[in-house]
């Protein structure tokens, strides 16, 4: 998939970002954390923080 990436010209996240030290070439660890990023799955997840009470450090 990188190599297909890379070979089309696709930017990389960090490219189109504007950072200065980005490259052209697609890293595995960049397409790992996308594919598995909850918002680019379509996947919806409701009340993801996980709140504890400061004093007693239990689930409040």
């Amino acid at each position: 998939m990188k190599s297909y990436l890379t070979d089309k010209g696709i930017h990389t996240s960090r490219s189109v970002a504007g950072f200065k030290n980005a490259g052209m070439i697609w890293q595995e660890r960049s397409l790992k954390s996308i594919l598995e990023n909850p918002s680019y799955t379509g996947n919806l997840y409701f009340h993801r923080e996980e709140t504890l009470d400061f004093i007693t450090k239990k689930e409040g």
